[in-house]
């Protein structure tokens, strides 16, 4: 299956296994074996973050499991579980994840490494909501959907 826009690419073996990334507009490109393929049926952007967040990335350490070389199985990515707000609630929450991730990275000459993580920093002045959670709050008030 060649990759096209939106789709969702997964470092599956390695000490990268869990790196996610999304595929932008670009020249068609093959995927090598290391690397899993999502066609997302919702949104790309919503989906790639929840991927990223602390408790998914956990949640496929754990799937990849402690052998000498961590290896994510396709079959692994089916039973993780995504929590599945409206479309519109999810495009709001991708949004807001990026426009802090925005601030994040044009702040970081500015912030000392102790406020590169808001959820551990005593400063109130980077009390930002990370995205975990963002989606700490959909997990509590949203009942899982199927598209």
């Amino acid at each position: 299956m060649c990759p096209r826009r939106d789709d969702i690419l997964i470092v599956s073996v390695g000490a990268t296994t869990g790196r996610v990334a999304i595929v932008g507009p670009c020249e068609p490109f093959a995927v090598v074996r290391s690397v899993l393929l999502l066609r997302p049926l919702g949104s790309s952007k919503f989906l790639m973050r929840w991927l990223q967040s602390p408790w998914c990335q956990a949640y496929i350490r754990r799937a990849s499991g402690s052998s000498a070389q961590a290896h994510l199985y396709i079959g692994d990515t089916k039973s993780i579980p995504v929590p599945l707000p409206s479309a519109a609630e999810q495009e709001s929450i991708a949004e807001t994840v990026e426009e802090q991730i925005s601030i994040v990275e044009h702040s970081k000459p500015a912030l000392t490494p102790s406020c590169m993580r808001p959820r551990r920093c005593g400063n109130p002045s980077c009390a930002m909501p990370s995205p975990a959670s963002l989606f700490r709050k959909i997990r509590t008030t949203s009942q899982p959907r199927n598209f």
